[in-house]
């Protein structure tokens, strides 16, 4: 199984998380993507709250 290096920043209205690790390869349509809601809900245990900004660098 291939992997793929993300950093992704929540910034939430009361905090600021950051991911960076390595996430199993989806490939959709021959493109590598990346489902930061997913990913946010298994890293820190709870559901990204409303009103909050996903950047990725």
């Amino acid at each position: 199984m291939r992997y793929n290096l993300v950093n992704l920043w929540y910034q939430t209205p009361n905090c600021l998380y950051n991911f960076k690790g390595r996430i199993p390869e989806t490939i959709v349509n021959g493109k590598a993507v990346c489902f930061p809601l997913s990913i946010f809900k298994q890293a820190f245990g709870f559901d990204l709250p409303p009103q909050s900004i996903i950047t990725q660098e």
